[in-house]
């Protein structure tokens, strides 16, 4: 159940956690908000063990830029890359054709081949879903930024373009979120997954 992506690199065990903090505001409304704590790093080899930030960068990278051998139309999706800004620290959520998933930390923590997991493949395959509702509505490119503080930016490879768009994460919430909320919300389902199963190693 693994993407070639995956098998592509070595798996990384760091423990990367999004804990997601529910706070109850006026008018009952209901703002998440996203803490990204990365604890001491395990890996699988050595090359992998420290899980820094260059890791991470390059792992992100490479799910941008990278082959893929999935066969699917010229506008499919084969991949979903979110980014999410933070401020003080950034995060990003992969979800692949094949039902594939990662997750990675501008800190050096990451977590590869969540897709093993039967819930977390699924929640992968919804986000592939999802994306191919929004397409239409991104703007082709090939440059690759993260996205501005307080901003999630993303992107969605094809066998032929990727395409991109960016939202403040506050409209993504609010009480008349953002068109793109759907899709930030099928890449929580992911990345919520993916921060359990880091505690678990």
């Amino acid at each position: 159940m693994y993407s070639a992506f995956a098998a592509m690199h070595p798996a990384v065990c760091c423990d990367a956690s999004v804990i997601l903090v529910v706070l109850k505001m006026k008018r009952m409304r209901i703002i998440l908000a996203i803490v990204v704590v990365v604890f001491a790093a395990c890996g699988r080899s050595e090359q992998n063990a420290k899980g820094t930030p260059e890791l991470t960068a390059a792992l992100r990278k490479a799910a941008l830029l990278e082959p893929l051998p999935f066969k699917a139309s010229p506008n499919e999706p084969i991949m979903v890359v979110v980014d999410m800004n933070f401020g003080i620290v950034g995060t990003t959520v992969v979800a692949t054709k094949d039902g594939d998933a990662s997750l990675y930390s501008t800190k050096g923590g990451a977590f590869i081949g969540g897709g093993g997991k039967p819930h977390i493949h699924a929640a992968a395959l919804k986000l592939i879903r999802e994306s191919a509702k929004h397409i239409q509505a991104m703007t082709p490119t090939t440059t690759y930024p993260f996205p501005s503080s307080g901003n999630v930016r993303f992107y969605v490879r094809t066998p032929q373009k990727v395409y991109t768009a960016e939202a403040p994460l506050a409209r993504l919430m609010d009480d008349h979120p953002h068109a793109l909320a759907p899709l930030f919300g099928a890449a929580m389902d992911v990345g919520m997954p993916l921060q359990d199963l880091g505690k678990e190693k």
